[in-house]
């Protein structure tokens, strides 16, 4: 058990410092970017709300103010999004950031055609800035586009598909309540599964795949998937796990499950991320209950 805390306090740590990165880094002041905010997220065709996808501009120079334009493209695979007729950015015609508010928010709407079409998509990048030395992004094609999964309303589970606050407590901090942002997705060609992203603590870890049960509103999120992979400790699964008298019990061949309660938030109950490899054997971390509510 010592050589288990050991090894999960080591790996804590190496994450933590991997966190605060960023926060850390002290930012010269000819170093400026523009990058999106997240990579992906998902409206229903039918919805009343307008999708705001965060921009923001890198810089120590409050002064700075730039121009931003973008192109529209679509994924090479699944339905395509038509501008004009599938949705419609506000204001990508007029998109400016400056120094001083450093966020600025993409403005989507969508339409609904009453029509079985299935999911689309478009996919979003920067184009250019207008003001010199502003880099597109900070190294990585995922911080310079941003995919917009349009959910068709007609799909039996679209009332599930969207943006989530969650709220879990942590059982390895003895029960502190811990909160992020996660994101359900619908499966090219299903209408019983579906994807979340942000399962663990809003991260860009793999979207994890759930199979749902709308007769008995619940669904279950398959033994053995696994959430990421760590570059010295190998896989990182999705297991089942509980508080027994005390005692933490751990099932990696058991489906953890999921409940759609009636006031229409979600609930996932007795869950963890756990490595079992030659380099070392324990929990990043496990979860009682987290309840999803969507935005």
């Amino acid at each position: 058990m010592k050589n288990i805390l050991n090894y999960i306090a080591v790996v804590m740590l190496m994450f933590a410092a991997s966190s605060c990165e960023k926060a850390d880094y002290t930012m010269s002041s000819s170093i400026k970017h523009i990058a999106f905010e997240g990579y992906k997220s998902a409206i229903a065709e039918n919805s009343t709300d307008t999708l705001r996808i965060p921009v923001y501009l890198s810089t120590t120079d409050a002064s700075l103010e730039t121009n931003v334009t973008f192109t529209i493209s679509n994924l090479e695979e699944g339905v395509p999004a038509v501008e004009g007729e599938d949705y419609k950015i506000l204001n990508k015609d007029n998109f400016q950031l400056n120094g001083s508010d450093i966020f600025n928010y993409l403005e989507l709407i969508t339409f609904d055609n009453d029509k079985t079409e299935g999911d689309k998509n478009l996919v979003i990048e920067l184009a250019s800035s207008s003001a010199k030395g502003v880099n597109l992004g900070i190294g990585g094609k995922e911080d310079k586009s941003f995919t917009v999964k349009i959910i068709d309303d007609e799909h039996p589970l679209a009332f599930l598909f969207g943006n989530y606050d969650v709220v879990g407590n942590s059982l390895r901090d003895g029960g502190s309540v811990k909160s992020w942002e996660s994101q359900f997705l619908s499966v090219e060609g299903s209408t019983t599964e579906l994807d979340i992203f942000g399962l663990w603590d809003g991260q860009d870890y793999n979207l994890i795949r759930a199979v749902v049960d709308l007769e008995n509103n619940t669904f279950e999120i398959p033994a053995g998937q696994v959430i990421a992979k760590h570059s010295d400790y190998g896989n990182i699964y999705v297991v089942y796990v509980e508080m027994v008298d005390g005692e933490r019990i751990v099932d990696t061949s058991r489906d953890i499950e999921g409940t759609i309660n009636a006031d229409g938030t979600v609930s996932i109950s007795n869950y963890g991320y756990y490595v079992n490899s030659a380099a070392g054997t324990g929990f990043f971390d496990w979860f009682g209950t987290s309840t999803f509510t969507k935005k």
